[in-house]
């Protein structure tokens, strides 16, 4: 019995395989000449969630800081109120 080699192509096999691969490309191209590639895929805008991610990200943080400053300034204000009383 003689070996099978997997890799022995012929010039009909090597045709034969350059024709699917052209039908296949075509009747992609065909798929989304027809339809449409926006409504075939989900477009996402990662700039725009991107720039809302941070502008969520910076109003927590000048929130947090806001409500730091307002704690600093009413403990100034506690302690000059209480200086000019022991005065």
């Amino acid at each position: 019995m003689g070996k099978s080699n997997f890799f022995n192509f012929t010039l009909s096999d090597l045709w034969k395989l350059i024709g699917l691969t052209l039908i296949c490309f075509l009747a992609l191209h065909l798929y989304f000449w027809k339809f449409g590639a926006q409504e075939s895929m989900i477009q996402v805008d990662y700039f725009t969630q991107e720039e809302k991610r941070l502008d969520q990200t910076f109003l927590l943080l000048g929130e947090y800081h806001l409500r730091k400053r307002e704690k600093s300034f009413q403990g100034e204000n506690a302690r000059s109120k209480g200086r000019h009383r022991r005065l």
